[in-house]
């Protein structure tokens, strides 16, 4: 619905006839890369599609850290990042002799290469919606990732208008018709949707905190986490080569497993479609 042109009823019909047939006839195995999209679907449709995460295949990079401690803050020109990215600059600058230097991408005047990127002693990744193929990638190179954890990261994850954040057209919401609908989908205790129609701090707490947990922010395991700008200077401090190296070895094992779980379905599907 992200991409589809046209509101008019009669060809919404049509588009949800479509997805209703393709689940149907088994002409198409879809899967969803985001564990929060399989509960939008279902909630949508009716139907639960199978969650087969981003696993970054095609990244060949893997961690190999320079000798000078640098971390780098992944790119990020989003409005609701400019205030912390300005406070952390300020921070930093105000620490004389600090130890990490902190670089950010959207200050690098060209494209910085996942080889280049590995180089780094952490990333630091603010989050732009609830699934991001930086995560993935970055993860799948293994190198130590920094991320906001709650309730800091309720400031930033949910601004992305392809999940039907804020200020999303209201055709990214529609839901199927009942003639259409499968019968898979259970309600669940804090709506799939309503929470990202707005900013206010103070509206869908529960919610927000809820549906976060089906983020991969919040799924992956590994990640380093930070909740105010104080305590992200204070992990780069401590984040030594050595556990710069422990954390990545962590990373690396769970990607292996994550990679096989994702090929197995990938596997059957094209045996199934072949057949």
């Amino acid at each position: 619905l992200n991409e589809f042109p046209t509101t008019r009823p009669e060809d919404v019909w049509s588009f949800w006839s479509g997805f209703k047939s393709m689940l149907e006839e088994r002409r198409l195995l879809p899967s969803a890369a985001c564990r929060i999209t399989v509960e939008q679907v279902a909630h949508q449709s009716g139907w639960e599609l199978p969650y087969v995460p981003f696993i970054g295949l095609g990244i060949d990079a893997r961690y190999s850290p320079g000798l000078e401690r640098r971390a780098l803050v992944f790119r990020n020109n989003r409005q609701n990042t400019l205030a912390f990215r300005s406070a952390l600059r300020m921070f930093v600058d105000s620490i004389p002799n600090f130890p990490v230097q902190v670089l950010d991408m959207n200050d690098i005047k060209r494209a910085l290469s996942f080889h280049e990127i590995a180089e780094f002693h952490c990333v630091i990744i603010l989050p732009h919606g609830p699934n991001a193929l930086r995560l993935s990638d970055v993860y799948a190179a293994t190198i130590p990732t920094v991320v906001p954890e709650e309730p800091l990261v309720q400031n930033f994850i949910w601004s992305s208008r392809t999940f039907g954040g804020y200020d999303a057209e209201m055709r990214y919401l529609d839901r199927a018709p009942e003639a259409l609908r499968a019968n898979q989908f259970r309600p669940t205790e804090f709506h799939p949707t309503n929470y990202l129609q707005s900013w206010s701090v103070h509206r869908f707490i529960d919610d927000r905190r809820y549906w976060y947990r089906y983020t991969e922010w919040a799924t992956l395991p590994h990640l380093l986490r930070f909740g105010s700008v104080p305590a992200l200077l204070h992990l780069l401090e401590d984040l030594t080569a050595q556990r710069g190296l422990e954390v990545s070895a962590k990373m690396a094992r769970h990607h292996v497993s994550m990679a096989a779980d994702a090929l197995s379905w990938w596997r059957l599907a094209l045996a199934d479609a072949l057949n």
